[in-house]
């Protein structure tokens, strides 16, 4: 296959990174098909950010991100804009998914220190659901 997309069928060093840090945070491997494919959605307020992964994986995705108004939240009643982006399924992702999901379940691996081991996965995670503490000088991640 030439330069097409999906056409390169391994993941660069910086893309696992990222690929670590988002499905630790908000991002989702979910299966299409046959394989799974890695999906993005952030608040409209974190676009840049969304553009930024979607740059990353540039190579494993068909189609644009895409921003719209999602459903009411059911706490607050509101209705928040979201960007968002797919890439195409892969067999590349496979390896992820079964270190990261138990029966299409969210789980964080037994082996979590054998892969959160860059600087770049910790920040992505950190970018996907952490913030800083107002009470103290820390910071948090959420990990439910």
């Amino acid at each position: 296959m030439g330069n097409t997309v999906g056409s390169q069928r391994k993941l660069t060093k910086r893309q696992k990174e990222v690929l670590i840090g988002a499905i630790l945070g908000d991002g989702v491997l979910e299966v299409n098909g046959r394989y799974p494919r890695l999906r993005v959605d952030h608040s409209i307020k974190q676009k840049e950010y969304v553009r930024w992964k979607y740059k990353i994986f540039s190579n494993f995705i068909s189609g644009k991100i895409r921003c719209f108004m999602g459903k009411r939240n059911k706490k607050t009643g509101k209705k928040y804009t979201h960007c968002k982006f797919d890439t195409i399924s892969s067999p590349v992702f496979e390896r992820f998914y079964r270190a990261f999901y138990q029966n299409g379940k969210k789980k964080i691996p037994k082996n979590i220190k054998k892969l959160l081991k860059t600087p770049l996965s910790l920040a992505v995670w950190f970018m996907d659901d952490g913030y800083k503490r107002n009470d103290c000088n820390a910071l948090r991640i959420n990990t439910d």
